[in-house]
Parts: structure tokens; sequence; C-alpha cells
């Protein structure tokens, strides 16, 4: 019987997961398509980019990762402590680099003078992107499927939910 992801997970077990994006309707990530002929291999570097640069603003280390011509896989190791160390600002920066964020954390980061009840907004904004921005379960790891995306969305990239495994067999 399945179990959901949030039984699967636990941190004190192992950090390391192995997840699997795939693409669907038969839709080429990169590589050559063989039925159309289409060659899509210029996807794979934004794709290996845009991996690295969401590391970078999630508590996300990829071990190890690998982009195929209809899948991805990664090999991660969750690091939750790692956004506990950041201040409002550095949360501001990493989340506001994927997202414009409400009108209040664009007047903040802009440097505009706010009220007290604004300023308690921006930082009930900022607890929720920090604990956004914490890998500690699978469910998270999901949610952010679509930032993998470009934002552009060309045709036939369509990207399922990332599936999770445990990596700990791998190690």
């Amino acid at each position: 019987m399945t179990r959901p992801r949030k039984e699967q997970v636990c941190l004190n077990d192992t950090p390391y997961y192995h997840i699997v994006s795939r693409c669907v309707r038969r839709t080429f990530l990169c590589g050559t398509d063989s039925l159309t002929g289409k060659n899509y291999e210029h996807r794979r570097q934004w794709i290996e980019d845009r991996i690295r640069i969401l590391s970078s603003i999630f508590g996300v280390d990829i071990c190890a990762y690998g982009v195929m011509s209809n899948h991805i896989h990664l090999v991660v190791k969750l690091s939750p402590d790692s956004i506990n160390t950041l201040d409002h600002k550095e949360i501001l920066e990493r989340w506001t680099s994927l997202f414009k964020g409400p009108l209040l954390v664009q007047k903040w980061r802009s440097g505009e003078t706010l009220d007290t009840a604004q300023r308690d907004a921006v930082t009930a904004c900022i607890d929720v992107y920090r604990v956004s921005a914490k890998p500690t379960t699978p469910c998270k790891l999901g949610a952010r499927r679509d930032t993998l995306k470009p934002p552009f969305t060309p045709g036939g990239f369509h990207v399922q939910t990332w599936h999770l495994q445990l990596a700990a067999t791998l190690y």
C-alpha cells in the first residue's frame, strides 16, 4: 500500500533523496526527437544552470544530476539548517529573485519607510518565505517543480510532479 510522501521523508534517517522529474505526452526535454527530427539540445545547459540557481536559493545541495532526453534525475541533500542562518534581507533577496513578492515587500526592499503594521506584515511574509525555503518535506520540493520550468515554457515542455525515492540505498 502506498504511503504519503510526508511519511517517507525523515531527515533523521537520511538527508539524501533521489528525485525524478519527467516530461509528459512523449515530449522531449533535450536531445533530438526521433519522431519529428527537432533538436532540443539547447535546453540542456539552461536546465543545468537553472538547477544550480534553484539549489542556491532553497536549502538543497545537489550531489548529482542527470539531464536526459525526457526526464531529469537529481540526488539532493536536504539542508534546512542553512536557511536558519539567513537574515531577513537575505531571505527576501533569494525569494524575490524568483518571485515578485507582495507590494509591501517590494516597498521594504526599495527602502521606503513603513509603519509598524506594514513592517509586521513584511516580517510575516519573511517567516512564510523562510519556512517555504526549508526543504523539510518532499511536498515542499514537489511544490518547487514549477520553478524549474523555463519562464517562457516552450511548446511541449511539461514537467510532471517530482517523485521522491529514498536515495539511502545509493550510498
